[in-house]
């Protein structure tokens, strides 16, 4: 796993791309599956399924963590 913080003009809160290797047969749907399960209770992380990428002036003034991903190959 590999986290990168990316610097910006954000009122609050913090960007970061988070890199995985996924195991062989992993889908990308399987990892949007896996992380709306592993949210699902949790009010303060949002996933937000197959979007790409998400309109963050939507969410500067929120009190959560958003969760966005797309798949590249393996990773």
């Amino acid at each position: 796993m590999i986290f990168t913080p990316h610097l910006g003009n954000f009122k609050r809160g913090i960007l970061a791309t988070i890199t995985v290797k996924l195991a062989d047969g992993v889908s990308e749907t399987q990892v949007t599956e896996a992380l709306e399960n592993a949210y699902q209770n949790q009010p303060l992380v949002r996933p937000l399924g197959q979007v790409k990428v998400p309109n963050f002036s939507q969410y500067r003034t929120q009190a959560f963590a958003i969760l966005a991903g797309q798949s590249k190959g393996s990773t």
